[in-house]
């Protein structure tokens, strides 16, 4: 018999403290597809059949890879938010989320700067540094990392996830 008054909360608590095997493995399935999404046109260039094989069929579903992590995060965040109740927990929550993202993202920034700095010194000049490094740029074109358009969207989830969770 399903008990109808029990709450979210008390419904997903099991879940907060313990990692779930099963997000896990999908997770390294949406990194498979993406990873040889991006590696299949290499694959191809470098002779290899364009049929038959892991990467023909990954260059046509691929993508889905990302649609898939915005799912998981989206899973995430509603299990980590459901006891946040006051200020504290709202604050509580986008500082983890952020720090967990810039922490992340900005060595990787530093190192390409630097790199691009001493062998390209022109490409820096032509991308938006300050934007790119607070993952401001509206542009992939002008962006340090390319692939960093997922990171910005991610921060774009968070502040309007949010903002639903400030008490009034």
């Amino acid at each position: 018999m399903i008990n109808y008054s029990t709450s979210i909360p008390q419904l997903i608590s099991p879940l907060e403290n313990k990692k779930q095997i099963n997000i896990q493995f999908l997770r390294a399935f949406a990194a498979l597809l993406v990873v040889f999404y991006h590696t299949a046109d290499h694959f191809f260039a470098a002779g290899g059949g364009q049929s038959g094989n892991v990467f023909s069929l990954t260059k046509l579903f691929g993508f889905i890879g990302v649609d898939i992590f915005f799912v998981i995060s989206g899973y995430i965040i509603w299990v980590s938010t459901s006891n946040y109740h006051n200020l504290s927990g709202f604050f509580s929550f986008l500082y983890n989320r952020i720090t967990r993202i810039f922490l992340g993202y900005w060595p990787y920034f530093i190192l390409l700067y630097i790199v691009l700095s001493i062998y390209d010194p022109l490409s820096i000049q032509r991308l938006s540094t300050n934007a790119s490094f607070f993952l401001l740029q509206p542009s992939v074109d002008l962006s340090f990392l390319a692939v960093a358009w997922t990171l910005q969207f991610e921060l774009y989830f968070y502040f309007v996830f949010s903002i639903p969770q400030i008490p009034i």
